[in-house]
């Protein structure tokens, strides 16, 4: 028997298999400020990107008059529990065209995150949970998450 012709395919498979698992990770953001649209007749903000809902956050929660989301300000992880592995959700802040508006969005549904620690994310000392642990407020892109 030829071992070493046995061994090839092997070989090749065990080589590739690093790069599948890691090609499987996949790395989120906040949307993008071309995805974002006001909801005609309402105070609600929509995205084409899945699992996301906005509103007017702030002067007036649910409220406001902006119709472009002009500036990324800031991302949110907000861990559900005290436990050290907890997962969390992320909220994304945006500038309106107006005033001082601010539109969030917050992610929604079945949408859970692991603990973000890159170096853009900073600690925040919150001890109540559910609250807001890290936040971001680099850049849109520079502001990943990867989900659980």
């Amino acid at each position: 028997m030829d071992y070493a012709k046995q061994l090839k395919p092997l070989l090749a498979m065990l080589l590739l298999l690093p790069f599948n698992c890691h090609a499987n990770t996949t790395i989120n953001h906040c949307p993008d400020l071309e995805q974002i649209k006001r909801t005609p007749g309402e105070f609600s903000w929509t995205t084409s990107e899945k699992g996301w809902q906005g509103a007017f956050i702030d002067p007036q929660t649910g409220k406001g008059n902006s119709h472009i989301a002009e500036h990324f300000v800031a991302a949110r992880w907000i861990q559900f529990s005290n436990l050290p592995d907890s997962a969390g959700y992320v909220q994304c802040d945006y500038s309106g065209d107006l005033g001082n508006e601010v539109i969030r969005f917050t992610q929604i549904g079945t949408k859970a995150t692991k603990r973000p620690d890159d170096i853009n994310w900073t600690h925040v000392d919150n001890i109540n949970f559910p609250s807001v642990q890290r936040e971001c407020t680099v850049d849109l892109k520079l502001c990943e998450f990867e989900p659980l």
